[in-house]
């Protein structure tokens, strides 16, 4: 099954499983923002917050990107998490060899912790395991 890509089909969240097209999500961290640009001048308002996550399923880092009215995301390292409010809007670039390339831009409306935080560290109260009687 092909999925056209047009104004009258956006990809959104009611359209696509997000859960699937990314599988388990970790929050990298914050990368930047994304400055409007009227005719190629950078007026200097933010046209949105650009985040990393880790996407299990794609095997990949994406880019997510939240209106610049959403708060700024605060969270450690290698938190799962997970989309709310995703759109996958597709642009067109060309590559380096002069190829005409479609790529996909991931909006979302927040990025939401899963409950239970992060389990790559111990939590701060854990006592060291100690050594066992030979």
């Amino acid at each position: 099954m092909t999925i056209r890509i047009n104004k009258q089909n956006p990809l959104t969240s009611d359209k696509i499983d997000v859960e699937k097209t990314f599988g388990k999500l970790l929050f990298l961290g914050e990368d930047g923002e994304q400055m409007e640009a009227i005719e190629g001048e950078y007026t200097g308002a933010i046209k949105a917050y650009r985040y990393g996550v880790k996407s299990e399923a794609q095997n990949d880092i994406l880019n997510v990107f939240l209106p610049p009215t959403s708060d700024r995301i605060d969270l450690p390292y290698l938190t799962e998490v997970k989309l709310d409010g995703v759109a996958i809007v597709p642009f067109t670039s060309y590559s380096v060899a002069g190829n005409l390339m479609v790529n996909y831009k991931i909006e979302a409306g927040s990025i939401i912790p899963v409950s239970g935080g992060n389990k790559s560290k111990p939590p701060e109260n854990a006592k060291p395991e100690e050594g066992k009687q030979k």
